[in-house]
């Protein structure tokens, strides 16, 4: 097995969107704003904060991820164009990131190439790149009800160091320390 991960391109803006939505455990077709968002530079979902896993030439799944230093930049450029709620209900909401942290946004895999390690490739090229741009902390939510996503996530590395409600949803902040 041939496995490769390099970063998406602009024509890749419909796998980009279709992370964002299969992360969001959605899987029909991708509305047209979210795929709108996933073609423009700076926002949360863009083809640039994204990096593609192929398998055998195969595109099989895929990573967004930033720095936080980013995060509310991309955010008021992302949020109002892709949620239908009200702007003051999405002023709302807590930030998922802090500026010190390199934030995991959206990960997903095709159901054939899962348990093959490739989230664990796309995880682990992530850390690298926040290494690389001197991020100790990188970090995700994990769904509260979601236990074997929480473990997957704890054996690669990852630790619980909070909680937050997020879209009216439970969720585990999780974080890997690093180095510099």
């Amino acid at each position: 097995m041939d496995i490769e991960i390099k970063n998406a391109s602009e024509s890749d803006a419909n796998v980009v969107a279709w992370i964002v939505m299969a992360a969001l455990d959605i899987y029909d077709d991708v509305p047209e704003k979210i795929l709108n968002v996933c073609k423009d530079k700076n926002t949360l979902y863009s083809w640039e904060n994204t990096r593609i896993v192929y398998v055998d030439g195969k595109i099989a799944g895929g990573l967004i991820s930033y720095p936080g230093a980013k995060y509310q930049t991309f955010r008021d450029n992302t949020w109002t164009r892709c949620w239908d709620e009200s702007e003051e209900y999405l002023d709302s909401i807590p930030q998922e990131c802090s500026t010190e942290e390199y934030y995991l946004d959206s990960m997903a895999l095709l159901s054939e190439f899962r348990g093959n390690g490739l989230g664990r490739a796309l995880i682990l090229d992530a850390v690298e790149k926040a290494r690389e741009l001197g991020y100790t902390n990188i970090t995700l939510l994990a769904n509260k009800h979601k236990d074997g996503l929480v473990n997957y996530y704890k054996k690669i590395g990852f630790e619980i160091y909070g909680s937050m409600i997020y879209f009216e949803h439970d969720y585990w902040k999780m974080r890997i320390q690093i180095t510099k």
